[in-house]
């Protein structure tokens, strides 16, 4: 059966699975029809991988920026300080500091699994995604609404701290046009956005 051979390299390259485990591990998922579950391959890798280290996750939720990505230090205005927060905390501990020191729950750990291996998002992107979502959304982590805003980012190849939160600020801006010209916003309350929206940082 076939199967897509990038999904295959990416697995066994974020779970440390060698020839022979994965084998056994499409095995397991290929049906009577010869097709394969890739969702289930994925879980299975996943299952695997805690099983094997105690029921941590891959270390991809513990790194940070690449280095080619971060961008330039120098400039210490408050703007970069919390550019330089994103860039250099991992999606782990910035999920932590927003927990209020508390260990990210095993769902949003999946959360940001998904995020950072099915979507293949840079760590920095994650965190201005979490803190965006946090905002806007009454400090509720929901998976559709950061699954929904992560798949667009990734179509418009986002990898920057810059371009997310230049692309962020766009969308809420065109969100806000959209409520204002249906006239159904009938409260005056101020629209939550994270600190960094402010030009005067």
């Amino acid at each position: 059966p076939y199967i897509c051979k990038e999904l295959i390299e990416q697995l066994a390259f974020i779970y440390d699975l060698d020839t022979l485990k994965m084998v056994e591990l499409i095995r397991m998922v290929v049906s009577e029809k010869g097709t394969i579950d890739k969702e289930q391959l994925r879980l299975n890798a996943r299952k695997y991988y805690q099983y094997d280290n105690n029921g941590k996750l891959p270390t991809l939720v513990y790194r940070t920026q690449p280095e080619y990505l971060k961008t330039p230090t120098g400039d210490n205005s408050q703007l970069a300080k919390i550019i330089y927060l994103f860039e250099n905390t991992s999606p782990y501990d910035f999920l932590k500091i927003k927990n209020n020191g508390s260990q990210p729950t095993q769902r949003e750990l999946r959360l940001l699994e998904t995020l950072l291996i099915d979507l293949n998002l840079q760590p920095a992107v994650v965190n201005v995604l979490v803190d965006y979502v946090l905002k806007k959304n009454n400090n509720k982590l929901n998976k559709d609404f950061v699954e929904a805003i992560a798949s667009q980012w990734k179509r418009c190849k986002i990898e920057t701290v810059q371009e997310a939160m230049e692309l962020a600020k766009k969308e809420n801006s065109k969100y806000n046009k959209k409520i204002e010209s249906t006239k159904t916003r009938t409260s005056s309350k101020k629209d939550e956005v994270p600190e960094w929206f402010n030009k005067e940082i």
